[in-house]
């Protein structure tokens, strides 16, 4: 699992931490949520948790399938601890091994390089986005750790 806020690179070093092994997967958590079509709600909304557990739950069970299958399963997206705690044990059940990243950057850098993509699939506002860079800064994961 590469987790980390928006902008920091997850996507990047996923897919290239993939392309290392010989049978892999990059799924991106983004891309499930993309499923919702009707009823969508912003997942940083309190009443989007019905939807979040929904959407996790899906996109658990396809990597749990990838890995259990033989592929190398890279996860990028916001996960933080408790997400990473839950699909280890779900994964351990199964024999299915689970490492956690979690990827740091500034609030700017981030901020910059998420304005800087096209074609995003939700309204990008620096209020959500900065409690969610917050929410990982407030791990306490050392600097190049």
């Amino acid at each position: 699992m590469v987790g980390g806020p928006a902008g920091v690179g997850k996507s990047t070093v996923s897919r290239l931490l993939a392309a290392g092994f010989e049978r892999s997967v990059h799924l991106q958590i983004d891309d499930f949520m993309g499923s919702v079509v009707s009823g969508w709600v912003d997942p940083n909304l309190p009443e989007a948790a019905p939807q979040n557990v929904a959407v996790g739950a899906a996109f658990a069970s396809a990597a749990l399938s990838f890995a259990s299958h033989g592929y190398t399963t890279i996860l990028d997206g916001h996960f933080f601890p408790e997400n990473a705690h839950g699909l280890a044990v779900a994964g351990a059940v199964r024999g299915v091994p689970c490492h956690y990243v979690v990827l740091t950057a500034d609030l700017e850098t981030c901020w910059a390089r998420a304005r800087r993509r096209v074609g995003g699939r939700w309204p990008l506002e620096l209020a959500p986005f900065a409690a969610l860079h917050a929410r990982f800064a407030a791990l306490g994961v050392p600097e190049r750790c």
